[in-house]
């Protein structure tokens, strides 16, 4: 199902990338591919940004939107029957969930979601794999379907010097469960969303440094790469990052911002070159 890939590096015109990472990434594939998001505003390019960059609107996006969509959503007593639909197996550090059932709640599960813990005397490692559906035809159900599929390994070091790496390549469906909430933006993103990539942290004095090279299919908008090789997410400002970060779609664009010195919520931006009003988390 994964295709062969290798990261680019975005900023370099498609170049194979010289960063040296931390973690020997995984073969992991590539879902994410799209290339003709359009950057036409501060809305749309504050939008792109946090689905992709740590701190903006989840801490790392990679690892949070998948298991936010596992932990929060799905396994909501109201959705899966703990134990039973899906059912739960343990084994040498493997925890597994496997389903092919019909919840109380009128929700089916077909598929299989595993994570394999690991410690090491530097790291702990966490490596999801993700093939599940779960859909309802009841009324009053939290979404139309949920399809989770790929995989993300998130890794915590000692500071010394890695806090944190995740890699990912996952594709998500999940149409429905923000219309609830009046989101029709992360709505149509959810729909059809891929994320591949890496997102590295390492430990400063004064919070973290992040080295991101990623792509994102966000829905009908299409998809972007991106890269940046010295954001740093500041313990006094944790935000906004400082640094900057470049996307290319359809179009181009860079996003600057001023972490602490700030720390408004908003970065300068430039589309295709020419500096564009700053693009903000409020859309002001």
């Amino acid at each position: 199902m994964h295709k062969g890939w290798s990261l680019w590096l975005v900023a370099c015109g498609g170049k194979e990338p010289e960063l040296d990472w931390l973690v020997e990434p995984l073969e992991m594939g590539s879902y994410a591919s799209e290339t003709g998001y359009l950057f036409e505003d501060p809305q749309s390019t504050w939008f792109a940004a946090e689905h992709v960059l740590p701190s903006l609107r989840w801490s790392v996006p990679a690892s949070n939107i998948p298991l936010y969509l596992w932990e929060d959503v799905l396994s909501g007593e109201d959705v899966m029957d703990a134990g039973s639909c899906p059912y739960l197996t343990v084994q040498d550090g493997k925890t597994t969930w496997s389903a092919n059932c019909r919840s109380q709640e009128g929700y089916n599960w077909t598929g299989q979601v595993s994570v394999t813990k690991e410690d090491t005397d530097t790291w702990r490692i966490e490596h999801w794999e993700f093939d599940m559906e779960v859909s309802s035809d009841r009324d009053e159900r939290h979404f139309d379907w949920v399809l989770l599929d790929g995989e993300v390994r998130y890794v915590t070091g000692d500071d010394d010097p890695l806090a944190r790496q995740a890699q990912a390549n996952i594709h998500i469906e999940a149409p429905g469960y923000w219309a609830g909430a009046f989101q029709p933006e992360l709505d149509s993103a959810w729909s059809d969303m891929n994320l591949t990539g890496i997102w590295e942290a390492q430990a400063t004095g004064a919070g973290e440094k992040w080295r991101i090279e990623a792509h994102a299919d966000l829905g009908s908008r299409s998809g972007f790469s991106t890269s940046s090789d010295a954001l740093h997410v500041e313990d006094s400002c944790a935000g906004e990052p400082r640094g900057q970060a470049v996307f290319i779609g359809n179009n181009t664009a860079r996003l600057e911002f001023e972490g602490a010195d700030g720390c408004n919520g908003c970065a300068q931006l430039w589309i295709d070159a020419e500096r564009s009003p700053n693009a903000c988390q409020d859309g002001r």
